[in-house]
């Protein structure tokens, strides 16, 4: 396959395609086509690494090879197909059969009418959670500003000064003085840098002045110069641009996927604002419903009280009072979910403003539409923040294999240096200066070399790097795979969602019907002579009606949060939560003692989302 000519035999481990796949051609990190013999429908680790990215392997090559090998793995995924073709979006409900909605968002007394976009706007400025996520980046980017740091050039000084004295071995050497005397104030600076090409250069000035009574130095008090340029440039053991640039590559593209993880982070924090918003409305909703219910049956249990001395029996009313006693305990723990709902919802968005009960303004409004598997999947391919990091994680490895396979070279250094040295017979040091440029400058060249003579850490450090490179490769599919089957079951859930919701509303027209028609059986047998008996039939006919119908109801406000829920899953499945809610990521950089962070930014104002 063309798009294989760049990457190496360990790509072929990233096996598990459906059967009859073809073989692969591929080379050890060459651009010529020798053919490799590994079968690529085996599973994952079924395949032994060749040799990875060889000799032939530069990192300059390291673009081409990510480019191919996204490639390959993008069509693998197209020919891998879906496990399952969603189901069949049913028709949509006819009618609102949600009565309960009023009661949701009646903010009482006290409360608070909050819509989801209110929600997700103060979370994005208060959470504590995203700040959390929004450092990672901000750190990483110090990374590419250390690394951009190794070639910003230094300035240097040395200041010294030395009172040497001791014996002297020869008394001609100081006139007759038994003591050795040297006093000696010498001042040194300069600039040294480190080129991209890994060149270090350092230009040193040194100046020094010398006072002796040694007298092989005439005059005893002299000063001196020297100005050097020095110059060590490797020539093959981390050496060239593409080495010495790679760390700030590589720092660049730790940065780009922190700000991916991020965006990841923050997607799946904003999924749980999501769930927890429409928490808080099944919430609500299950109240209305428990405390409509518990109405009614406290409604029976008074209506047979007052007919207990003429047609209504002892156990009807005991029963009735039973179950309201039910109802009630039912309506205490429906509050208390209420409460706790806006308790997880305020812990999520640390909005201190967030006072008093929460009501959502928000009403259910699911999606009816038809899901293309085809299209979730290219779109999922590119946005999804787990994909793009795990090919960036894969650059990152190849990177790093060829830093340690340059490395792993013998070192072989070029050394130049040249000088230009002055002297005067006095303590001044400009004339030393303007002297030294009188002659011609001295200079030296020479190499360094050096090799182990054995498997040194260099060796071991190159084949961790190239098992590394193969790790990456495998674990950028098995991300995408994993991607894959959440993009399925979210796909489904949807669609499943939205079937639901379809029959749970006609389940509870039914229900609500049928409830009916026992209500009017069971007061007209009620009514009628000799209906006692009938009447407790009636009545747990009755009582068992009105308890399917709450369930209905539950059932249905549940399926309106799932589906909205499901709605949003499904855009995060894809990668496109955040853009779909209108929001990006941006870099805040600080003021005063602030320091830089990311943060979520509406890409639109409110209005327009």
């Amino acid at each position: 396959m063309a798009c294989c000519r760049n990457f190496s035999p360990l790509l072929l481990v990233l096996a598990t395609f459906p059967a009859g796949a073809q073989t692969v051609q591929a080379t050890p990190g060459s651009i010529s086509a020798t053919p490799a013999t590994t079968v690529i429908n085996q599973p994952p680790g079924a395949v032994v690494r060749q040799g990875g990215i060889e000799d032939k392997f530069a990192i300059s090559d390291t673009a081409a090879i990510s480019r191919d090998f996204e490639t390959f793995v993008n069509d693998a995924v197209s020919r891998r197909g879906t496990v399952a073709a969603p189901v069949a979006l049913q028709a949509a409900p006819v009618g609102n059969v949600a009565w309960w909605t009023s009661d949701v968002v009646d903010v009482g007394n006290n409360g608070r009418a909050l819509r989801l976009n209110d929600v997700i706007d103060r979370a994005a400025r208060s959470s504590f959670q995203l700040g959390v996520f929004g450092a990672l980046p901000a750190i990483r980017d110090t990374g590419v500003d250390e690394a951009r740091g190794r070639y910003t050039a230094e300035g240097f000084a040395e200041v010294r000064h030395s009172d040497n004295e001791d014996r002297t071995t020869a008394l001609s050497q100081t006139a007759g003085d038994p003591r050795l005397k040297e006093i000696e104030n010498s001042v040194e600076a300069g600039l040294r840098a480190r080129l991209r090409t890994g060149t270090q250069v350092t230009l040193a000035q040194r100046f020094s002045n010398l006072a002796t009574n040694n007298i092989i130095y005439n005059p005893t008090t002299q000063s001196r110069s020297r100005t050097t340029l020095s110059i060590v440039q490797p020539l093959l053991r981390e050496a060239g641009e593409d080495y010495n640039t790679a760390i700030e590559r590589i720092a660049g593209l730790e940065a780009d996927s922190a700000r991916l993880e991020f965006r990841r982070q923050a997607e799946s924090h904003l999924l749980q604002l999501i769930r927890g918003y429409w928490t808080l409305y099944l919430a609500r909703a299950n109240y209305a419903q428990e405390k409509r219910a518990a109405g009614n049956v406290e409604d029976l249990a008074t209506r047979l009280e007052r007919r207990s001395g003429l047609d209504a029996q002892p156990l009807q009313l005991s029963r009735a009072r039973a179950v309201a006693a039910e109802r009630s305990a039912g309506l205490v723990r429906a509050a208390n979910a209420v409460r706790n709902a806006e308790a997880r919802l305020q812990a999520l968005v640390n909005d201190q403003e967030l006072v008093g009960a929460l009501v959502p303004a928000d009403l259910p409004a699911p999606q009816f539409m038809r899901v293309d598997m085809q299209s979730l999947t290219t779109t999922a391919l590119a946005q999804r923040p787990e994909v793009r990091t795990a090919f960036l994680g894969y650059r990152s490895a190849l990177l790093r294999e060829g830093m340690a396979k340059s490395e792993r070279m013998p070192q072989l250094d070029l050394v130049l240096e040249g000088s230009s040295r002055g002297g005067h017979n006095n303590g001044n040091i400009f004339p030393s200066l303007q002297d030294a440029w009188y002659e011609r400058p001295s200079y030296t060249v020479g190499a360094r070399f050096a090799v182990p003579l054995g498997k040194d850490e260099r060796r071991a450090r190159y084949d961790r790097r190239r098992i590394e490179t193969m790790q990456q490769a495998l674990q950028a599919r098995s991300t995408i795979d994993t991607v894959m089957m959440e993009l399925e079951v979210s796909a489904n859930e949807f669609v499943t969602a939205n079937n639901e919701l379809v029959r749970r509303g006609e389940a509870l027209k039914l229900a609500t019907a049928d409830q009916a028609t026992i209500t009017t059986r069971w007061q007209t047998g009620l009514g009628g002579s000799g209906g006692g008996t009938d009447g407790v039939l009636y009545l747990d006919q009755l009582l068992g009606a009105q308890d399917r119908v709450t369930a209905s109801e539950l059932d249905y406000a549940e399926a309106q949060a799932t589906a909205m829920v499901a709605a949003a899953n499904l855009s995060r499945a894809r990668g496109t939560l955040l853009t779909d809610l209108g929001y990006d990521i941006a870099r805040a950089d600080g003021e005063g003692t602030l320091l830089p962070t990311y943060r979520l930014v509406a890409a639109a104002p409110a209005a327009a989302r």
